[in-house]
């Protein structure tokens, strides 16, 4: 342990990590601009974006819904710290900024409750791509909601498609890019038949992963389907 604590402090001699926020040395996100992240959260219908009580689907998009509702903890823009860090978790794979997204898992269910959810279940990666990554950002996030909500864990998603970053597409693109790719591992479908999950990602833009997601999860059975995302588009 001694060892890899030297070897951690030669590279943030030569490589000193800076807050995405302010600038500081030191961290990647520094304790003062991480706890000035409001985390009131965002409640708006799946479908059209309107503001609604816990984030469930309105009157009028009910029927074309494949969520009864979604909530996520803050804002996604281009100059928003969460942008800056949500991309240096996923594509330069710093894990050390999951000690940050746990922190802000903790303060959103600090305040709000999570009710009418029996399985939490993240969005899942193809194979190919957690080779690439070495890790699943949503599963990560997936199993802190799990942690600090009590609510049962599990991953019985696949990603049976490879597909391009829903990040590199239009809204049509990223519709067209996951249609079908999900399917539910067959030994998991006692588990969640009749069941309500939750489905976590990093974020929610057009909603078409995690509308995909709940599309395969609803063939199997499951009663209903939300969604929960640490950023919202």
């Amino acid at each position: 342990m001694e060892g890899q604590a030297l070897v951690r402090r030669f590279f943030e001699y030569i490589f000193p990590r800076f807050c995405v926020a302010c600038g500081r040395e030191g961290e990647n996100v520094c304790s003062a601009c991480l706890a000035a992240i409001d985390c009131t959260g965002i409640f708006c219908c799946p479908v059209c974006h309107t503001p609604s009580a816990e984030g469930v689907s309105c009157l009028s998009c009910r029927k074309n819904s494949p969520l009864v509702r979604h909530v996520a903890i803050v804002p996604f823009t281009e100059t928003s710290p969460i942008h800056q860090m949500i991309h240096l978790y996923k594509y330069e794979y710093l894990e050390s900024l999951e000690t940050s997204f746990n922190f802000l898992i903790e303060k959103f269910f600090f305040t709000h409750q999570l009710s009418g959810v029996d399985i939490v279940v993240p969005v899942p990666l193809h194979r190919k791509r957690f080779v690439e990554r070495g890790f699943n950002q949503s599963k990560s996030f997936a199993l802190s909601v799990s942690r600090v909500t009590g609510v049962p864990f599990l991953d019985p998603l696949q990603r049976v498609v490879h597909t391009v970053q829903q990040a590199t597409l239009d809204r049509q693109g990223r519709i067209m890019n996951v249609s079908g790719v999900f399917s539910v591992i067959p030994t998991y479908i006692p588990l969640i038949r009749g069941k309500r999950l939750l489905v976590v990602d990093d974020v929610f833009t057009t909603g078409s992963t995690v509308f995909e997601c709940a599309r395969a999860l609803h063939l199997v059975g499951v009663e209903a389907v939300s969604g929960f995302s640490i950023a919202r588009g």
